[in-house]
């Protein structure tokens, strides 16, 4: 084996177990978080296999035949995934389950095979080699290229289905940045997708090189959750925010008055402090204010001239400025908690740039000048 490629793909594998846990040490477990959790997971333990597979270990062994089988479970939580992480109102069902129903049948097929079929493991690792009109190559030969065709298709469907958010200009500046690392990230697995079917056409050897391309997609998730640490809430609370240009051509508040609409959802901040749920969605305050979606949104764009997002992160910062000061015995964490925000570095990277300072240097000048 070759030495440099096995200790990339061990690395490759390691960096992809540090992802997972680390959005799991840093976000609760809402539902989306719990199923990005789950993806760097997945891809944790199909690198491990390649790493076996590669480096001699377990040579023959069943756990190797499940390189392939995983690529069957590898679209549906793509799916999932980037489906929860777009569109907040996307809720994950016992129903959706079916999607994985393929990937165990496959599984059982595969380890049934492994056992019946003398060469089995043989013929799946060098499948060009046994190319005969038998039924276990037509089975493997089915595997290979199924398996990442389905992957394919599942991110093909993501993208249809949330077109309209993915492919539309003019939204908050926040929100089209994520909406564009979103795109490319979509787009990048995409490309090793034709990349790995291409490569399992023409020379049957696909894993060691995927790895390497796998390395920059989790590169890419990490450095953009370092980056942008409120990136997930972001696209979560401003997934129904309408674009700015050409937005209201045809004004949805003209028979609604506006200035009670305001009075009451500054009631909602100031008397209920509604931003302290921290999933609260721009349906969902709509919805308190007997109000649609967008008619919410226009209001928040033309009479305050803000963003949902940053609506709602204004109200949180102002009520943690005022705790920082009359709460000094209370954790910062536990005030970023207590105010609405879902991780301590979205609450930092929110309050620094309302404020210029960290939670924690606003804290210690006020108490500073007290004393003075």
């Amino acid at each position: 084996m070759n030495d440099l490629l096995g200790h990339f793909i061990f690395f490759s594998m390691l960096f992809s177990l540090v992802n997972a846990v680390y959005q799991l040490q840093i976000r609760k477990k809402a539902q989306g978080n719990i199923v990005f959790v789950i993806l760097f997971f997945h891809i944790f333990i199909w690198q491990l296999l390649i790493w076996f597979l590669h480096s001699d270990l377990f040579e023959g062994h069943v756990i190797l035949i499940f390189p392939e089988i995983l690529q069957f479970f590898g679209g549906p939580i793509l799916y999932l995934f980037y489906n929860k992480l777009i569109d907040p109102a996307y809720s994950i069902r016992l129903k959706h389950s079916i999607h994985f129903i393929p990937g165990f049948l496959v599984m059982i097929a595969m380890v049934t095979a492994y056992l019946l079929v003398d060469k089995f493991y043989l013929i799946l690792r060098f499948y060009k080699n046994y190319l005969s009109s038998t039924p276990e190559v037509y089975f493997v030969i089915a595997v290979i290229f199924i398996g990442p065709l389905s992957i394919f298709c599942y991110l093909l469907a993501v993208m249809w289905k949330n077109r309209n958010k993915l492919f539309k200009k003019g939204w908050s500046q926040n929100t089209e940045t994520v909406i564009k690392v979103t795109l490319f990230q979509v787009l990048y697995v995409e490309v090793m997708v034709v990349y790995a079917i291409v490569i399992k056409t023409t020379t049957g050897h696909i894993f060691p090189s995927l790895s390497i391309f796998l390395t920059p997609y989790l590169i890419l998730i990490f450095y953009t959750s370092l980056l942008y640490p409120y990136y997930h809430e972001i696209l979560k609370t401003s997934a129904n925010e309408t674009p700015n240009k050409k937005r209201y051509v045809q004004s949805r508040v003209e028979s609604l008055d506006t200035d009670d609409i305001i009075l009451k959802l500054n009631q909602l901040m100031i008397e209920e402090k509604s931003y302290q749920d921290e999933n609260l969605t721009l349906p969902k305050l709509a919805q308190k204010l007997a109000i649609s979606h967008h008619q919410l949104s226009e209001v928040l764009n033309k009479n305050l001239e803000q963003s949902f997002h940053d609506f709602i992160n204004n109200a949180r910062i102002e009520e943690s400025k005022k705790l920082l000061i009359n709460e000094p015995k209370s954790s910062v964490l536990s005030i970023a908690y207590a105010v609405g925000f879902n991780s301590r570095s979205s609450f930092y990277n929110a309050f620094k740039k309302a404020s210029g300072l960290t939670p924690s240097d606003f804290r210690k000048s006020l108490l500073t000048y007290k004393k003075s």
